[in-house]
């Protein structure tokens, strides 16, 4: 019996193992439940909660004609390539996460993950549209601000580099002096916490948001609430603070997103630091090389060309 089920069996002990020999066909949507379960179980954000048993269902069909007549135990690299060709329409992404999703769902049952063990090899993944600010716009993304709520913003994004999510999660009491307190992603409630001093700029823009907050005097704790418009004093949440940033980007006729503040945040410091990918994963908080090399820094042509130039000198 595998780690899953013992921590599943603590808090369902009427769970039988015996289910995880029975025909895909008839417990499928018993065993997604049973994993969205232990996810909630163990702290997982509501939102990851969801995707995974969103991906599940929405693949229920396909899993079922493919491999409904198998038990969970049965399921090897055969298995998963038949049913990646049951996949065949979807785009290669779609693909990928069905997949990956499919295969957690098999470790939960067995304790073995077939999808990691098959060690497929994907088609290169249509690139995101991923949006970058130059250092040509971000003075007229700066000067677009026209509330203290506005810069805040761009402060928190682009000089900290925090995720929208991240600055709807901050609370006042996360704000020590000139450190803060940043909820970022990983499990539980808080996701991973870290404390990060904050720049003497987003300070500045920090106090000037504080004054106007104190005349509204809201009754909850969320640091970013809505000052101006209808609904002054209510939560701000990320539909908040994209808006606020599609406002500065019509007025200054440049479109960014909330997460092209964090990108301009990750090029600076990879450029700032000497192309020290060690110290930007520190800074920018992030796990995976990877992503951060591929997704979030913004290759400066300039620099490229300065750099053949002086590989040419040298060869």
């Amino acid at each position: 019996m595998s780690n899953y089920r013992i921590q599943l069996e603590y808090k369902r002990p009427e769970y039988e193992a015996v289910d995880s020999q029975k025909k895909i066909f008839f417990i499928f949507f018993t065993a997604v439940d049973e994993y969205v379960a232990w996810l909630e179980m163990h702290n997982r954000r509501p939102r990851t909660v969801q995707s995974n048993r969103g991906c599940l269902i929405s693949m229920s069909k396909r899993v079922l004609d493919t491999l409904g007549d198998c038990t969970f135990d049965q399921i090897g690299e055969q298995e998963i390539n038949d049913l990646l060709q049951s996949f065949e329409g979807l785009s290669e992404a779609t693909k990928k996460v069905y997949l990956e999703t499919f295969g957690r769902l098999v470790a939960f049952e067995t304790g073995i993950n077939p999808v990691a063990n098959a060690r497929l090899m994907w088609n290169k993944i249509e690139p995101t549209h991923r949006i970058f600010i130059s250092a040509d716009d971000w003075p007229k993304i700066k000067a677009s601000a026209q509330s203290t709520t506005d810069k805040l913003i761009l402060g928190l994004g682009a000089y900290m580099g925090l995720r929208r999510e991240e600055m709807i999660r901050i609370r006042l009491t996360d704000i020590m002096g000139n450190v803060l307190l940043i909820r970022g992603k990983g499990h539980g409630i808080d996701g991973r916490v870290t404390a990060k001093e904050i720049p003497i700029p987003v300070l500045q823009y920090l106090n000037d948001y504080l004054a106007d907050r104190a005349k509204i005097n809201p009754l909850h704790d969320q640091l970013l609430i809505r000052i101006d418009g209808k609904y002054p004093g209510k939560k701000m949440d990320g539909r908040s603070i994209r808006f606020a940033c599609d406002m500065m980007g019509k007025r200054c006729g440049v479109y960014f997103t909330p997460h092209s503040l964090r990108r301009l945040y990750a090029t600076t410091m990879y450029e700032a630091t000497g192309y020290d990918i060690a110290q930007t994963k520190i800074a920018t908080r992030h796990v995976s090389t990877d992503v951060l090399l591929n997704c979030y820094i913004n290759v400066n042509p300039a620099r490229q060309k300065e750099a053949v130039d002086r590989m040419l000198q040298i060869i």
